[in-house]
């Protein structure tokens, strides 16, 4: 959630993340959005760089990232990675962990789901009156217009990590970790498939 909150990312593209997704460009980290083996971005639009704001670093996410790369794993959340049963990892998310953590936010109101992390990132970059194009660049948005469409190129990676940096911090009463701390490696693997109990007999 906090990776959706602070990038305006879609939840799925935040839960198919790979270890290799995480890159750095000009001193600028930043997750690197694109169709890969571990699922497919909504649309061309969608095949963006997002820098990672100076509060994930905080809090640990580019140590984690390093942890996971050097336990030698694929995926950045394995834990979340389904199995047979074309369920996405965005959906096991949902089930087994968003359920869980939301009654805990204070910022989800009823109703609302991982998806209003992203809403508010909008919000958030039009009341700093951020160019349209800048927002679009951002979130993965197709806007309107030939000029903005055709001719204008994609929004610079340092002037976009400036933007990321700007939204509302709603972490910041947590500690900086000290260390990092991975699941146990059985616990880092695909979701185990449920059985089906079959169609129930007529009695």
């Amino acid at each position: 959630m906090p990776i959706v909150w602070y990038s305006g990312m879609r939840r799925e593209e935040a839960c198919k993340l790979l270890v290799e997704d995480i890159g750095e460009e000009d001193g600028v980290p930043y997750f690197d959005i694109r169709n890969t083996r571990a699922g497919r971005v909504k649309m061309a639009k969608s095949t963006r760089k997002v820098p990672i704001c100076a509060e994930l670093r905080r809090l640990g996410l580019l140590d984690y990232v390093a942890a996971m790369r050097a336990a030698g794993e694929e995926y950045l959340f394995p834990e979340i990675v389904p199995g047979k049963g074309g369920r996405t990892l965005g959906d096991v998310f949902f089930n087994s962990i968003w359920l869980k953590i939301k009654p805990l936010l204070t910022l989800i109101k009823p109703g609302q789901a991982v998806h209003s992390g992203r809403h508010m990132v909008s919000t958030e970059l039009k009341a700093l009156q951020t160019f349209e194009e800048t927002r679009a660049d951002l979130l993965g948005q197709q806007i309107g217009g030939e000029n903005a469409v055709r001719y204008a190129g994609a929004t610079r990676l340092e002037i976009l990590a400036d933007v990321v940096d700007r939204l509302p911090i709603v972490t910041g009463h947590l500690p900086s970790p000290e260390t990092i701390n991975l699941l146990p490696k059985h616990l880092r693997c695909a979701r185990p498939t449920r059985q089906s109990a079959g169609r129930r007999a007529r009695g």
